[in-house]
């Protein structure tokens, strides 16, 4: 059966999307505005219906590699800082027509006491890293940044470049405009401030073992 067919028509509340997404392991998914969109698979995903899920391209190594730098090099940090340092959760955006977004960032930092029924997602995230794709650039920096900087708990998006030592990261200024202009590294002698737990993050970690090349 093919991917088209197993979908159903139409916008997924978030019951039925995740329910959808338990029935697909060896995929990941998430949902935006209301329509669940293929982040990686392991086999081709087959044909897809218009206004349906997306296809991206899957995580590659290098992608998966900048993503455990982020998160080891953080984890080491964040103790006693009251925040911590998390990997596979949702994070849940509601859309101004009261659809929702689920994003799956590579790395969130959340601060404050945990929630005991916390499952899969979370509202309320500090710093959220994202380990960008070069064929779905142009939708992580808009649709996607979009959908974050509605989230009043939110103190900083960073954007992390697989194919060359790039690394923007963005803050709201006065009154929570997030257009500004981002903070921009590109050498390996740069350091990143991570405030949401007092510390700084150096290039050299988040590139280590990953050299400049495509995506």
């Amino acid at each position: 059966m093919s991917l088209a067919t197993e979908i159903p028509e139409g916008p997924m509340a978030a019951k039925e999307c995740f329910a959808f997404i338990d029935q697909r392991p060896r995929e990941k998914w998430e949902l935006i505005d209301a329509i669940p969109e293929l982040l990686k698979c392991e086999t081709p995903p087959g044909p897809v219906r218009p206004g349906g899920p997306t296809a991206r391209v899957g995580a590659t190594l290098r992608h998966a590699r900048l993503s455990q730098n982020i998160a080891a090099a953080l984890l080491v940090r964040a103790g006693g800082s009251g925040c911590e340092v998390l990997r596979d959760f949702f994070v849940r955006a509601i859309n101004a027509d009261g659809s929702e977004s689920f994003m799956d960032p590579d790395v969130i930092i959340r601060c404050g006491a945990m929630p005991n029924d916390l499952e899969r997602s979370i509202d309320d995230p500090s710093v959220v890293f994202e380990v960008l794709s070069p064929s779905t650039l142009a939708r992580d920096r808009g649709l996607r940044f979009d959908r974050y900087r509605t989230l009043a708990s939110l103190h900083q998006i960073i954007l992390v470049y697989p194919g060359e030592y790039r690394v923007e990261t963005f803050s709201p200024g006065e009154g929570g405009n997030w257009l500004q202009a981002p903070r921009l590294l590109t050498q390996l002698g740069e350091s990143l401030e991570v405030a949401a737990i007092g510390t700084e993050l150096a290039m050299e970690e988040i590139y280590q073992g990953v050299a400049p090349g495509e995506g």
